[in-house]
């Protein structure tokens, strides 16, 4: 019995931070900024605000085609004025960027990009059927 209690004390000194036993830990994943969809409701960063020239981690819902993205407090939706290609998925990850205060552009994952514009400040997304 003895034995085995100290077989685990070891095992989970190794496992938890004593020596290791290679592989990527929990504090690297902690440390990679985590991707947000962004609501109305959301109240954090970029959702509330963003920088220009920075690069965001974000997903956007995709499911009847990218019809809009919340970001920087508010509605953007394609510049072209029809829905981007969602590649089928129904959230699609990528990085959203506000070049300036009236142009963003989302890349997915996929390597293309959407351009989006500001929203009318009445605007409601459409259901998506």
């Amino acid at each position: 019995m003895t034995a085995l209690l100290l077989l685990l004390a070891l095992l989970g000194w190794f496992g938890l931070g004593g020596v290791g036993v290679g592989g990527s830990s929990e504090m690297e994943t902690a440390t990679e900024p985590a991707s947000v969809l962004c609501e109305p409701v959301s109240n954090v960063e970029p959702c509330t605000s963003a920088e220009i020239g920075e690069w965001y981690p974000v997903v956007l819902q995709g499911h009847c085609e990218i019809e809009w993205a919340y970001f920087d407090g508010r509605y953007w939706v394609p510049a072209s004025g029809r829905p981007a290609p969602s590649g089928g998925m129904d959230i699609v990850p990528g990085v959203m960027l506000k070049p300036s205060d009236d142009e963003a552009r989302f890349q997915p994952d996929d390597g293309s990009e959407v351009a989006f514009a500001p929203a009318p400040a009445d605007y409601v997304p459409p259901l998506c059927a």
